[in-house]
């Protein structure tokens, strides 16, 4: 005959197992749960817009539309709108009233801003990398400047390798302000809806550009440095204002 005790172990035992395994998780937990997978579809959204702009997939002027966006994704509006809000934050996208989201298109006079700005700011980049910049930093400038001009028929892979590259010697800088802001910067051009790449001798006369660069940030030499990486951006825009005429 089973004690009292062990009939009380048995009772306990049962009340356990009919407990659902659900209960495990707290509300607090629940919530949380559900907030990182929000969150995360958030962030989904966000990449594909964001990486759709840099690869010019989404150009200026271009409709975003919500519903489209997250039937191709398979998430909600929600989500996709959050991101739409990071991306109008950036200044990469912006809302017309009663007409949604556009990826902003640029005017003439604020791609001449732009590189003003850039010329100011990756030129002191540039100063700094000629003081700061290691060996294998500027290893890796020189293997990006040789990538680009093997991939001279390859449009996109060479716009990703100049970006490459300027970032590059952007953290040879080693001045974590002055990287952020250029990241930013260097997130806006993505705006221009042609690459100045998609003129002849271009790909060439950056390589030639780049590489001299890279000598003055090896040899120490600031004032060039910065001098050398001003005079390449105003080249670029000269050739970027004649794709707009």
């Amino acid at each position: 005959m089973a004690t009292t005790k062990q009939l009380q172990n048995k009772q306990f035992a049962h009340r356990t197992e009919a407990i659902p395994t659900s209960m495990s998780s707290t509300p607090v937990q629940v919530a949380q749960s559900k907030r990182d997978s929000s969150h995360s579809r958030s962030e989904t959204a966000y990449q594909f817009l964001y990486d759709g702009i840099r690869s010019r997939r989404f150009t200026g002027d271009t409709r975003l539309v919500e519903e489209d966006i997250a039937k191709e994704l398979g998430v909600s509006r929600t989500p996709v709108r959050q991101a739409l809000h990071q991306l109008q934050a950036r200044g990469l996208v912006e809302t017309r009233q009663g007409r949604g989201f556009f990826v902003v298109k640029l005017s003439r006079s604020e791609i001449f801003a732009l590189y003003e700005f850039r010329e100011a700011i990756e030129g002191t980049a540039a100063r700094f990398a000629a003081q700061h910049a290691t060996a294998p930093e500027i290893n890796t400038l020189r293997h990006l400047n040789v990538l680009m001009l093997e991939s001279r028929d390859d449009y996109d892979r060479i716009v990703a390798i100049n970006r490459q590259f300027h970032q590059a010697l952007n953290e040879a800088s080693h001045n974590k302000y002055l990287i952020h802001s250029l990241n930013e910067l260097h997130d806006t051009f993505a705006l221009m809806q042609v690459s100045t790449f998609s003129i002849p001798g271009r790909v060439e006369a950056t390589h030639a550009e780049h590489e001299a660069i890279i000598e003055a940030v090896e040899s120490r030499d600031g004032d060039k440095a910065e001098q050398l990486l001003r005079s390449h951006v105003r080249k670029a825009l000269e050739l970027r204002l004649t794709l707009l005429d």
